[in-house]
């Protein structure tokens, strides 16, 4: 039986584990999420427009502050028997309801919500909301298990496309650890919705990773239904469908208690936070099957395709990288292992955003991770690749550059103008390079740092300057090297070389309140009025009110 269209369905439409009638467990399991270590997400705005850097700041903090769990939690799924299986659409269902689970359940939601009718003068969204929070009052008792379990069931997995890595690595791939880990010996079913013919990548995945399941894995195209099936149940869906007893609350990992109402400000968050337990199967399915060497490389990842997301500056950027030890690669030119054990070997890597990145699964914990990206990725993309960094433990960094377009104050839509690219100045290959340098020798920059410092505090000019000029390749990122070099240059009576200094300070501290005002001071000095309403942008930002009175005081207009 099928659900009706999404544009006709109501909340009822929507399957509930352990109400509605239609699947099992496929044995009695522990449900709830598990914590594990949080990794290091953090960020680094360089877009040279002040309004979007200052904006990048205000994501930024935003992020750090209300959606970053002390800890990450991964979420089990399980393999349940699911009876009037049917894929239609791009959607899956169970005895004619719509079932959310996984990243098929997510899009799903978001299609419903847009396309949804509205109930009883409530958005659908929204009714499907107070609907599973209603449902899980009621749902205490847990998931049946079930008695009668045939292995030789086909095994269905929803796949969003077939030519997208990114959504083939994170999540359809690791649902074929689940076949081994539950015994199956029937066929494997990958169905999309999509009309697109597999590209080499999709069995070549499954060739590389899983030879033995081969033979048995078909691809598919919707419409597939089948009496009884197994399918794989992502719990983090179930989560906001059931209460304490069935799956303990997350608790102790964030100021405010993890809500457990279906809104998508909480699944959003829970996203950024979490992962499923098969992704880190994989990884560890994946890495045992490698050689890898230990992990030394540094690699700058390039894209052969010229067609969207440019890096424009870029071989100023590999040259930069060059000094570094950095290697070049081109993702497609090496074979899926050789992609991981690449991967595998490197304590840094460089890329553009893209699907490449979800590679870093298999990077060894500890590694850098460096994507560039724009404030557009920001808003739209952020957290896609939460999960694997939080599966890999590695450290995260985003650095947010300028997109690609000659009017860098615009911001481009997806929609309209495609996925941006970067572009990539001097100051910006300097501050990428100093901070790269740091975090590869942390312990020779904490010493540079402290013989600056000490310089400066003890106006030996002379000699800080000669400091600075030999530490600014592990110190260029830090908004202090750049106030030092201001202070020789105040010392010397340059002052538009302190003003030029102070100001690539701003960049990298914008809401920094004595280098805003000692900025503002130098800049009515020399007349620079585009320095002045930048530092003044930035002290708005702070601070309104205190900006206001400071520029009264100082009898300053903007």
């Amino acid at each position: 039986m099928k659900p009706p269209k999404i544009n006709e369905a109501t909340p009822q439409d929507f399957f509930i584990p352990g109400i509605d009638q239609g699947l099992a467990l496929v044995r009695s399991e522990n449900l709830d999420p598990v914590q594990v270590p949080q990794v290091l997400v953090d960020g680094l705005a360089l877009a040279s427009d002040v309004e979007q850097r200052l904006r990048l700041v205000r994501e930024m903090a935003d992020i750090e502050e209300r959606r970053v769990w002390s800890c990450g939690i991964s979420f089990p799924t399980v393999l349940a028997i699911a009876e009037d299986v049917c894929f239609q659409n791009r959607h899956l269902s169970v005895a004619g309801k719509y079932i959310l689970s996984s990243a098929g359940g997510t899009r799903l939601r978001n299609r419903y919500a847009k396309l949804g009718p509205e109930i009883d003068g409530m958005a659908p969204d929204t009714a499907l909301v107070e609907h599973m929070g209603t449902q899980s009052f009621n749902n205490r008792r847990g998931i049946p298990v079930a008695t009668d379990i045939p292995r030789d069931l086909p095994f269905v997995i929803d796949a969003r496309n077939y030519f997208n890595f990114y959504h083939f690595t994170k999540e359809t791939l690791p649902l074929l650890t689940l076949v081994d880990e539950y015994e199956l010996t029937g066929p494997i079913l990958i169905v999309t919705g999509s009309s697109a013919k597999p590209v080499g990548f999709v069995s070549s995945y499954v060739e590389t990773w899983f030879p033995h399941l081969v033979e048995r894995v078909q691809f598919l195209h919707a419409p597939q239904t089948m009496e009884r099936a197994f399918i794989a149940l992502d719990t983090r869906h179930v989560y906001y469908q059931c209460r304490e007893n069935v799956m303990q609350s997350i608790e102790g990992v964030s100021a405010e208690p993890v809500g457990r109402r279906a809104t998508f400000d909480n699944m959003s968050i829970a996203a950024c936070n979490s992962f499923e337990a098969p992704v880190a199967d994989l990884r560890r399915h994946v890495l045992a099957r490698i050689d890898g060497s230990p992990a030394r490389r540094r690699i700058y990842v390039r894209r052969r395709s010229t067609r969207e997301r440019h890096v424009v500056g870029e071989d100023l950027l590999e040259g930069r990288l060059q000094r570094l030890g950095f290697q070049t690669i081109f993702f497609e030119d090496l074979s899926l292992k050789a992609q991981a054990t690449t991967v595998s070997e490197s304590e840094c890597i460089v890329s553009l955003h893209g699907a490449g990145l979800a590679n870093m699964l298999f990077a060894p914990a500890g590694c850098h991770v460096v994507e560039l990206s724009n404030l557009q990725t920001l808003l739209k993309r952020f957290g896609d690749f939460n999960p694997l960094a939080l599966a890999a433990g590695v450290h995260y960094l985003h650095i947010y550059l300028d997109h690609d377009f000659e009017d860098r104050k615009a911001l481009p839509s997806i929609a309209a103008d495609g996925h941006r690219g970067v572009s990539i100045g001097g100051f910006e290959v300097d501050v990428i390079g100093a901070k790269l340098a740091s975090l590869l020798d942390p312990e020779a920059q904490m010493r540079a740092t402290e013989i600056c410092r000490s310089l400066n505090d003890e106006r030996r000019h002379d000699g800080l300057k000669q400091a600075l000029d030999a530490h600014s390749d592990l110190l260029f990122h830090v908004p202090d090297w750049h106030v030092w070099q201001a202070n020789v240059a105040a010392d010397r009576g340059d002052r538009p070389a302190v003003l030029a200094h102070l100001h690539h300070a701003m960049i990298l501290a914008p809401l920094r309140l004595p280098l805003l005002k000692r900025i503002m001071g130098v800049a009515q000095e020399l007349g620079n009025q585009d320095v002045f309403l930048e530092a003044t942008a930035c002290f708005m930002q702070h601070s309104p009110q205190k900006a206001d009175k400071f520029l009264r005081q100082n009898n300053w207009t903007m």
